[in-house]
């Protein structure tokens, strides 16, 4: 989905989407199709401005779908990051984040990165990247927020059918 030239995919690489199999990694990448240079600034951190979903259909007519959000450790990184210029017709990768997946009964808490503690099956996958990302307040009380002319806004990617497997 494209909102004022940018849209948002993603790259899954790693093992099949396994519970606990390895550690898959998803990259995601801005890419801006529109006719002007656009500044943005990604937070490094996995934990700022990314959800990541999973969908599941019930295989019951007139069943609701069944929709997790996944789980998240902070990283140590910082949040804030450099502004970014995004010239038309190119694409920067802004997150690299590695993604778990767990039985519902595991414990997690040794987990890093984004899990998910899922049952086996067919799901369908989507990320969503807030930017900037992150709202901070100094040691002197002053918020940081997005600068003026930076790129402010919610994308949303694509859904993805992946088999999770046991």
């Amino acid at each position: 989905e494209t909102q004022n030239g940018l849209a948002l995919g993603y790259r899954i690489t790693g093992d099949e989407w396994r519970i606990l199999g390895k550690e898959l990694k998803a990259e995601l990448w801005v890419r801006n199709s529109g006719t002007g240079a656009v500044r943005i600034r990604p937070s490094p951190r996995s934990d700022v401005g990314l959800r990541m979903f999973l969908r599941r259909e019930t295989g019951v007519r007139g069943a609701k779908e069944v929709e997790q959000e996944s789980g998240i450790f902070a990283g140590p990184s910082p949040v804030l990051a450099e502004q970014r210029l995004l010239p038309p017709g190119h694409a920067l990768k802004v997150k690299e984040v590695p993604i778990r997946l767990f039985w519902p009964a595991n414990d997690v808490s040794g987990a890093t990165g984004h899990f998910f503690a899922i049952d086996p099956g067919a799901y369908s996958f989507r990320a969503e990247l807030e930017l900037p990302g992150f709202s901070s307040t100094s040691e002197g009380g002053k918020q940081a927020v997005a600068a003026a002319g930076e790129w402010k806004g919610k994308l949303t990617t694509r859904s993805r059918d992946v088999m999770v497997l046991a």
